[in-house]
């Protein structure tokens, strides 16, 4: 009888030897972090790994799931024992927001991403005015440019090449004044094809929720159209080759 009780606990032992009970954070850039979940705040969550205590926050964190079972019998595999603290929230966009230098100018950007996927905008705006005498002349000028992209991971998704396309625009708007003899104004419009392509490096697996990129651009915009007072005109404007761009994010 004490023998069949200790060969029943030695399978027991054996079996129980095999499964192992962790938290499991799921990071959106495709990382896995297994560990024990310490402390979860509105901004950060901190972790416990055979490594040390790490922090990351919350809007790079796509899941957490807390007490998987590890089965190292099959590979390592997860197996949930409580359901995803983020199950029924749905997709979950990064939503970044930064500066990008396009062909030297500087420009306010935005960009919302899901996994690989990413769309974004960015633009910048100038004024210009002029006097001679009586006569004022002004201009003010929106450069824009939208696309969408895909980023490839390769290494550790926190290295990616992304490429993609879309419009690049620009608004145009004139004024000019002799008081008392006129008062002229004018809006202009113009768009064009782009294309980007580049690297991106991810710093979300460090806990910070910045992301640089750079790479090359292919403008295209071939006139801008003004109109006033019923009278339109197409004024040329020639962009059209290749230029680079640079820019950070930062997600929330």
């Amino acid at each position: 009888m004490l023998s069949r009780s200790v060969g029943v606990a030695l399978v027991l032992l054996a079996i129980g030897g095999t499964v192992a009970m962790a938290d499991v954070l799921r990071l959106r850039d495709g990382q896995v972090i297994e560990g024990t979940i310490s402390a979860v705040t509105d901004t950060y969550v901190t972790i416990v790994t055979d490594t040390g205590t790490r922090d990351y926050p919350v809007v790079a964190i796509e899941s957490i799931e807390r007490g998987a079972s590890i089965d190292a019998a099959d590979g390592g595999g997860y197996s949930s024992s409580v359901e995803d603290e983020n199950a029924g929230d749905g997709i979950r966009p990064t939503v970044g927001i930064g500066v990008e230098v396009l062909a030297g100018q500087p420009l306010l950007a935005i960009r919302v991403g899901f996994q690989g996927l990413n769309a974004g905008a960015a633009g910048t705006m100038w004024t210009t005015s002029e006097s001679e005498g009586d006569l004022t002349m002004s201009m003010t000028f929106f450069l824009f440019t939208s696309d969408i992209a895909y980023c490839f991971p390769l290494i550790d998704n926190t290295l990616g090449v992304y490429i993609g396309g879309g419009v690049d625009g620009g608004l145009l708007w004139l004024t000019e004044d002799y008081p008392p003899y006129f008062s002229i104004s004018a809006v202009g419009v113009g768009l064009g094809a782009m294309g980007r392509a580049g690297l991106q490096v991810s710093l979300f697996s460090l806990g910070v929720p910045i992301v640089f990129y750079g790479g090359a651009s292919w403008l295209s915009l071939q006139s801008i159209t003004i109109s006033a007072d019923g009278y339109t005109e197409s004024i040329p404007v020639g962009v059209s080759g290749l230029t680079w761009h640079i820019g950070v994010m930062i997600a929330f």
